[in-house]
């Protein structure tokens, strides 16, 4: 008997907790430190109201970008007498660096306007778990104006971020609501934020005769260099925009 009074209990707790306000939003985010050209993240959230103005939410969302890198080593000769191009060639080798971005987010929200209105103003906080996908080429080669050696590579690296910010939505209709968000998080750990980097070798060999697109040739002499680039993620603020179903 004394089970069934316990368990009768627990289920009334969690009912009158847990059994009020549900909320489902799907979302758009831009990040406000990147450029606006670059699509942003799409996602759900699911909230509930665990105590009167105070709701817990989960959600997550999906981003997928390019971020271009390219590594060149060009050769040009020109007429001194006429200005004109006696031979160009360029090796270059132009690519984007694929990104899947994942994030799991939980957030607690709390309504300082209380169920009066239609109109609803909460801070929050909480914490966000980023996986991102990255496929890149690290390295690349290049041997008398030629590409000779590059690879590709596919890795996975996790990050977690203290977020906060302040969330503003307007009930519109029935169930429906519309929001907005303005969030901030910040990477605080101790690990490289560089998503993707990439390096470049080039080399010639003297005395090696070359030819270019419209079949003009020269020399080359002996020669080396090299170059590199990066991209780390710089996201700081960003820019939500919900619509809300209650239930």
């Amino acid at each position: 008997m004394k089970k069934v009074f316990y368990l009768s209990f627990f289920f009334l707790f969690v009912g009158q907790v847990f059994g009020q306000k549900n909320q489902f939003s799907l979302y758009y985010n831009q990040h406000l430190s990147e450029e606006f050209s670059k699509l942003g993240a799409i996602g759900g959230r699911y909230s509930r109201e665990v105590f009167p103005r105070l709701s817990l939410a989960v959600g997550a969302d999906y981003e997928n970008y390019y971020h271009s890198l390219n590594q060149s080593s060009r050769v040009s000769v020109v007429s001194l007498a006429t200005g004109e191009i006696l031979f160009d060639k360029t090796a270059i080798i132009d690519y984007s660096a694929t990104m899947k971005t994942f994030t799991f987010d939980a957030l607690l929200y709390y309504n300082v306007l209380g169920k009066s209105t239609k109109f609803t103003l909460s801070p929050f906080i909480g914490v966000s778990q980023r996986i991102f996908n990255i496929t890149n080429i690290p390295y690349i080669e290049i041997l008398n104006y030629e590409v000779i050696n590059w690879e590709e590579t596919k890795e996975t690296k996790y990050f977690t971020f203290p977020k906060a910010g302040l969330a503003f939505s307007y009930n519109f209709w029935k169930r429906f609501s519309i929001g907005t968000e303005l969030y901030y998080r910040d990477y605080l750990g101790d690990k490289s934020t560089i998503l993707v980097s990439s390096t470049s070798k080039s080399t010639s060999v003297g005395g090696t005769t070359i030819f270019d697109d419209q079949g003009r040739s020269t020399v080359l002499s002996d020669g080396s260099g090299s170059g590199s680039s990066v991209y780390q993620f710089n996201e700081q603020v960003g820019i939500s925009l919900a619509l809300t179903y209650r239930f």
